[in-house]
């Protein structure tokens, strides 16, 4: 039961934010929090939570039942309009002790209360389909990587960058090579054909079919052969 909970839960590095509904003694702490969605029944889930429980005290367990509308929008207040951004991304396989010493080491380093990094668990559901069956390459991982600086003003852009670059680097020694598009930004060709992996070939070939002259390019850009 447990190992079921864990694949629909996503692990955050970050400080606790300064707002509802988070008690005010232990806003901005830094902690590593659990996100979980769980489509099993309301007893499965109940006793795998029961089961979690036993193990841990969490500082805040705000755990229930929710519209998916809901946990889509639950930290919306955190991420206003406007607010400043840069990802790196990452695709892992494993996640041995020398990783996540540099998890804990950057989560102390971030430059602003709100920069964290998140881990997916990308085993599940999306393994299930074959690595040539859409433009993913990267069923066979195990963990999605994504590494953020966040700042709700202007000016320290260059800091968030500089964190989330040494961060990634720092992390590459144990990650597979590539990344979940939507985690990279302008980062090079090589690291967009570093997400589709084995099929950015064919990627190419659609590409230049249908759009030859690179009109859509505000992406992780494939580019025409």
């Amino acid at each position: 039961m447990w190992s079921e909970v864990d694949r629909r839960s996503t692990a955050s590095l970050h400080s606790i934010g300064e707002c509802d509904p988070f008690p005010e003694p232990i806003r901005l702490q830094k902690v590593c929090a659990l996100v979980s969605c769980n489509t099993c029944s309301a007893a499965e889930s109940a006793a795998a939570l029961d089961a979690f429980r036993t193990e841990v005290t969490p500082l805040v367990d705000g755990v229930g039942e929710l519209p998916f509308p809901a946990l889509q929008s639950l930290f919306d207040a955190l991420l206003p309009f406007g607010t400043h951004i840069y990802w790196r991304g990452l695709v892992v396989d494993e996640l041995p002790d020398e990783a996540i010493a540099e998890y804990v080491r950057f989560a102390e380093s971030a430059p602003t209360w709100i920069s964290q990094t998140h881990i997916y668990p990308i085993d599940g559901a999306a393994a299930r389909v074959g690595a040539d069956e859409t433009a993913w390459g990267w069923r066979d991982a195990k963990w999605s990587q994504a590494i953020i600086g966040v700042d709700h003003e202007a000016g320290r852009d260059d800091e968030l960058r500089e964190w989330a670059v040494a961060f990634s680097e720092a992390l590459a020694p144990y990650s597979l090579g590539g990344a979940y598009a939507n985690f990279i930004g302008d980062e090079g060709q090589s690291r967009a054909r570093a997400a589709y992996r084995d099929n950015y070939r064919r990627l190419q070939q659609i590409k230049s079919t249908y759009d030859p002259q690179n009109l859509f390019q505000l992406n992780q850009n494939i580019r025409p052969e």
